[in-house]
């Protein structure tokens, strides 16, 4: 019955069988696929034909159809994704050691027929096969090679059979017969397949007791090093971070003792990517410069062929670490040597998509970061096209990225003040999220809370404070949630949060709510600072935003104290890159400005006006869409000032209030609220000046 004794892939992607006599057959990878897929491919175009007579189904028909249709597409990709990894792992691998069984088995494989594959192995008694094993092994200890070499080789059916029971989807059936293997016959090969397919099912619990227990077996340098890799991405992926790094750095040790420069590259890699998660990014860049350097080494020292996709990540990552200590520059040339490496390697490999799209995503991000928002929605919107054709053949894969694209693209879109579009990414991002959330709550909760901070900062900023604090409070609650797995980690964008929930407090006229929401964050705020500087700024924020509510409650001597204390803190952080915080400094000064002149400092007051104004005159000539109503504002307030203290002349005021005007018109077609308010104001100046 049996005909194939080996299976390998060639460079062309074909799949080359060989059959007892050496003779071989060669197949295209899909003309193999589409043979285990016909009967999927005939469901979906049944479907497919079903939905298109539209005029003859009813609304719950149609509905019911298309649920039908998605799962029939669903069940093909990820058949074709088990399909693969299953080829993959016989690529290369010779059977004449295996038994009838096993040979039948490959052979129905090889045929497309996975149901007589299986009903091959269920012929395999396994449990007399079993107790004949032990009885000889109970002989002679002299056998005891040999018993072990049968035990493996009926543990390699089992696992056989759980592959092909995974690919029928039968997943009980299929960690039954995996954990059936390891108890036939325990080695590396057979516990951590099976702890890969736990972490492919996301069962983290599971799959860490796996690896765990690996780390007890007498393992090989390469293979404790694989273990111990895996573990921490494990436990990256449940935001154990302290447990991630050190499971990070004993690998390190490992790789470092062999002097391996890939092994050291993914350490490090890894390793990098939990930092930045903690927000320890010198610590981050750290390690992905020194993952970048293994990587050229290997490039550099390998005479075979080597992928270039991980030193095009690692680039990546540099430019986000830059990006994130506010290093623009830096993050920039990054950004650009990632982005060539990709685009070589996609013109030789389609497969490098998605990594792609992820990178068109991150360097959107970054000019975001530094106010090119065309650059940055050009960049973005094709990182979403992307994704969504991704998603549409890879649904698991890829969709929970188009959801941290379409955030991204949201958020350039609010700086861009083009709000309805801002508002319909967010919620279509929040939308995809929350089913993540509600499948592995703790992995993806972090994001869909940052999603909801997002989406109440732009209510916040559109005036709608109803639902700024319910967004915020969404979030909030998720981000206590989290603090239970890692305080370090959770605390600094709990307290961004709860900063940003007091100012819409106040906004609401409810001040005992404001002050006890601003003091909690200030609490963890000065915390944080103690171990870490970046923090600054957003105690600074902090700072001017209680400044804020002090002027509400009419108390202005406090309000300006506040504002100086968040003024002090600006100003400490602007070393990197002088122009970074120059937006917020002019708030925080026209904020002073309006606390002291209320408090009767007004040559104090005007001052601090005039050199926000200064600012924002050059923020707004670079940049309109974002600065215009904070450089009207300052128009307003010198000529409010003006009018109060006569600082000016009639035609001075009449020019700054026609200035502000015509700024508010030429910009109303995007629709922001304050605008009106901000007309009304200009109307009172010009009445008093009358």
């Amino acid at each position: 019955m049996f005909r194939y004794n080996s299976l390998r892939i060639d460079g062309n992607n074909n799949i080359v069988l060989q059959d007892v006599d050496g003779q071989t057959v060669s197949l295209t990878f899909d003309t193999f696929i589409n043979k285990l897929t016909e009967e999927k491919d005939k469901r979906i175009a049944d479907l497919e034909k079903l939905i298109s007579r539209t005029e003859s189904l009813s609304s719950l028909e149609l509905e019911k159809a298309g649920s039908q249709l998605q799962l029939a597409i669903r069940e093909k990709d990820m058949l074709k994704d088990s399909v693969t990894k299953l080829l993959q792992d016989f690529n290369g691998k010779n059977l004449t050691d295996t038994s009838t069984y096993y040979k039948e088995a490959f052979t129905f494989f090889t045929n497309g027929e996975i149901q007589s594959a299986l009903t091959a192995l269920d012929n395999r008694n396994i449990k007399e096969d079993l107790d004949e094993i032990l009885r000889e092994e109970q002989l002679a200890k002299a056998k005891m090679e040999k018993i072990n070499l049968a035990k493996k080789r009926l543990a390699s059916e089992l696992l056989f059979k759980a592959q092909l029971l995974a690919i029928e989807k039968k997943v009980e059936a299929s960690k039954k017969t995996y954990e059936e293997a390891i108890d036939i016959y325990k080695d590396f090969d057979s516990v951590s397949r099976y702890a890969l397919f736990l972490h492919f099912l996301n069962e983290y619990p599971s799959a860490e007791k796996q690896f765990l227990d690996l780390l007890r077996m007498d393992l090989t340098e390469k293979e404790k090093f694989l273990t111990l890799n895996e573990l921490g991405l494990i436990e990256t992926s449940q935001n154990n971070f302290n447990s991630a790094i050190s499971f990070l750095k004993e690998s390190l040790k490992i790789a470092e003792g062999v002097e391996n420069p890939e092994d050291l590259a993914r350490s490090y890699l890894h390793l990098g990517n939990v930092y930045m998660k903690t927000q320890e990014f010198d610590l981050g860049l750290d390690a992905y410069q020194m993952a970048e350097k293994n990587y050229l080494l290997q490039l550099d020292s390998s005479s075979a062929q080597v992928s270039k996709i991980p030193l095009a990540r690692t680039k990546l990552n540099i430019g986000w670490a830059y990006l994130e200590k506010a290093l623009f520059r830096e993050a920039e040339k990054y950004y650009t040597e990632s982005i060539r490496l990709y685009d070589a390697v996609l013109r030789e490999d389609s497969s490098a998509a998605g990594e792609f799209a992820n990178a068109l995503s991150n360097i959107g991000q970054f000019y975001d970061a530094i106010e090119q928002y065309d650059k940055a929605i050009d960049m973005l919107s094709l990182s979403v096209k992307f994704l969504r054709q991704l998603a549409s053949e890879n649904r698991y894969t890829y969709e929970f990225e188009l959801a941290n694209a379409l955030n991204k693209l949201g958020i350039v879109y609010q700086h861009k003040s083009y709000y309805p579009d801002a508002i319909r990414n967010y919620k279509e991002a929040l939308e995809i999220a929350e089913r993540f959330e509600n499948a592995l709550p703790m992995v993806y909760k972090p994001n869909v809370a940052d999603f909801y901070n997002n989406l109440a900062l732009l209510y916040e900023q559109l005036g709608a404070f109803e639902e700024s604090e319910k967004n915020y409070l969404a979030s909030i609650s998720r981000k206590r949630a989290l603090l239970a797995k890692d305080r370090s980690v959770y605390l600094s964008t709990l307290a961004l949060s709860l900063g940003n929930l007091a100012v819409v407090y106040e906004r609401m006229k409810k001040p005992k709510e404001a002050i006890e929401y601003s003091i909690a964050a200030l609490n963890i705020y000065e915390e944080l600072e103690k171990k870490n500087s970046f923090f600054v700024a957003d105690m600074a924020r902090l700072y001017r935003n209680i400044g804020v509510i002090f002027e509400g409650m009419q108390n202005y001597d406090t309000a300006a104290n506040y504002h100086r204390l968040a003024l002090g803190k600006y100003l400490a952080v602007k070393t990197d890159l002088p122009e970074a915080f120059d937006g917020e400094v002019s708030e925080v000064r026209q904020s002073l400005a309006v606390a002291l002149l209320n408090s009767g400092h007004w040559e104090e007051g005007i001052k601090e006006l005039v050199a926000a104004n200064r600012l924002l005159y050059a923020l707004y000539q670079a940049v309109p869409e974002k600065y215009y109503l904070g450089y009207a504002l300052s128009l307003i307030n010198i000529a409010k000032a003006a009018v109060s203290y006569q600082t000016a002349t009639t035609e001075q005021i009449k020019d700054n209030c026609a200035e502000s005007r015509s700024i508010l018109e030429q910009f109303q077609h995007l629709g922001n609220p304050l605008s009106a308010s901000f007309l009304e104001s200009i109307i009172e100046i010009e009445t008093a000046i009358e």
